[in-house]
């Protein structure tokens, strides 16, 4: 079965082909910028759809219809952490209901713990088929050119998800044995999710999601991330090279102190590069031809682009390209994530200001 054609950015019909995300991510120019989120909520997929999504038939044609080269896809398993789930918040009459949200619990996890046997204890899970089942099923789906992206999380949301993390960030001074055998554990964990994801053809990258920042800064001091996480790093995007496979990181917050780290990583791609915090002029400065840079239309500021005026976003679009896009590595995106409250006309407006003015040689 394939999706039928029918675009959400009219003029503009669906052309995908991850060979030219794959081009912009490995720092080259392709023959336009293309286009990337790590994530779309729900109810903005049905807005624009102008149905309920349903299955993997519908979320391909919403990312085709919506002009990207790839579909974001995850295993069908979480990590052992606690969890609590949110009150819907206001609806949108123009959506309809939102979703509730899921987070993890910050303070505890499913069960204490206090040594590394304590691990033993954690609802771990084995890479079995049924977590992947969706890798095999979306194949029917997509069109020539377009490939999937596999999604997993990263080393300290699942370890803080795990333990919790005020009792993570005590462990850290006072067991480090036990901090030491966690990250080992949850290491294994995403090395063999990534391993199984490879196997399938229509996987064309891996997209590594952690948080190690906040707006001011690493969240846990480099030494430590240097010490537990950046090494398991090398070895994710170790795994995806050797398969041909670019390795993109999604942190939010302000990763600036990190960007060496990053790039020693062996990550092609670092997404969002959080407008209001990070200056992503700045970080083309520094990191320009090394890796490449995703993202950065802003969400959050009192008056941001995507929650401006059509004008505004075209504006902002067109600068992004002009100063981030001449001699490739870079791919337009939100500077987080495109949120139920982003109003639906801003985000078409960002997609199509960069199918219009996205094409090499970029002339703003």
């Amino acid at each position: 079965m394939r999706i039928t054609k029918f675009s959400l950015l009219h003029p503009f019909e669906p052309d995908p082909s991850f060979e030219r995300l794959e081009t912009a991510l490995l720092g080259k120019e392709p023959d336009r910028v293309p286009l990337i989120e790590l994530t779309v909520d729900r109810e903005v997929e049905a807005a624009l759809l102008g149905r309920p999504v349903s299955g993997l038939c519908d979320e391909v044609g919403f990312w085709l219809a919506a002009g990207y080269d790839y579909v974001p896809l995850s295993p069908a398993f979480e990590v052992p952490a606690g969890r609590a789930v949110a009150a819907p918040p206001a609806a949108c009459p123009e959506k309809g209901e939102p979703p509730e949200r899921v987070w993890c619990l910050k303070t505890r996890a499913r069960a204490p713990m206090r040594t590394p046997a304590d691990l033993d204890a954690c609802e771990w899970l084995a890479m079995d088929d049924s977590l992947f089942c969706d890798f095999e099923e979306i194949r029917k789906y997509l069109p020539p050119g377009m490939k999937v992206i596999g999604c997993v999380p990263g080393l300290v949301d699942t370890v803080t998800g795990i333990m919790g993390l005020e009792a993570f960030c005590v462990a850290l001074y006072e067991c480090t044995d036990l901090v030491e055998a966690l990250f080992q554990r949850a290491g294994a964990l995403i090395e063999s999710c990534i391993q199984r994801m490879l196997q399938y053809d229509t996987v064309g990258a891996v997209w590594i999601a952690d948080d190690l920042a906040h707006h001011h800064g690493p969240l846990f001091s480099p030494a430590m991330l240097r010490r537990y996480v950046f090494p398991r790093y090398k070895s994710f995007t170790g795994m995806a090279h050797a398969q041909g496979r670019p390795a993109l990181l999604h942190t939010c917050g302000n990763p600036t102190a990190l960007f060496e780290d990053i790039v020693g990583a062996g990550f092609d791609a670092l997404h969002p590069l959080e407008a209001g915090c990070v200056d992503i002029y700045e970080a083309k400065d520094r990191l320009g031809g090394r890796i490449c840079l995703c993202g950065n239309l802003d969400l959050t500021r009192p008056a941001p682009a995507l929650t401006g005026s059509q004008e505004i976003v075209v504006k902002d679009v067109k600068e992004h390209l002009r100063r981030l896009a001449p001699g490739g590595g870079y791919c337009l995106g939100s500077s987080h994530g495109i949120a139920g409250y982003v109003p639906l006309e801003s985000y078409l407006a960002m997609n199509r200001a960069c199918l219009a003015f996205g094409r090499y040689p970029i002339s703003l």
